[in-house]
């Protein structure tokens, strides 16, 4: 399936997709993402937590730079974006379960294993 947005990156992810093709701003957020290591990843999970229940609470989303200085800016509004959309941040580990096969006319693919 060929994604563009969160949206449809969510749904491919949920759904089990067995080959994802992301194009567009999306590539730089994902490849981010599936790049962190796994100190850095356990802070990302409990920062973007936080974040969307101070949002929820206080709308305030001031945690968000928790996220942004762990990660930049476009990865961490992807996986925001990501965690809100499917309901949970179960989505961003099914995204980092799927295997790269490298980009592919400026797409990047993704395998599931």
């Amino acid at each position: 399936m060929i994604v563009k947005d969160e949206e449809q990156l969510a749904e491919a992810l949920q759904r089990g997709d067995s080959e994802i093709h992301i194009e567009g701003d999306l590539v730089n957020g994902v490849t981010s993402i599936r790049a962190t290591g796994a100190v850095v990843w356990g802070l990302v999970i409990v920062a973007i937590v936080s974040c969307i229940g101070c949002t929820l609470v206080t709308r305030n989303p001031t945690a968000g730079v928790t996220v942004a200085s762990l990660i930049g800016t476009k990865p961490a509004l992807t996986a925001m974006s990501l965690v809100w959309i499917a309901g949970g941040v179960s989505v961003l580990e099914q995204l980092r379960s799927y295997r790269s096969e490298g980009t592919k006319d400026g797409s990047l693919v993704l395998k599931n294993r």
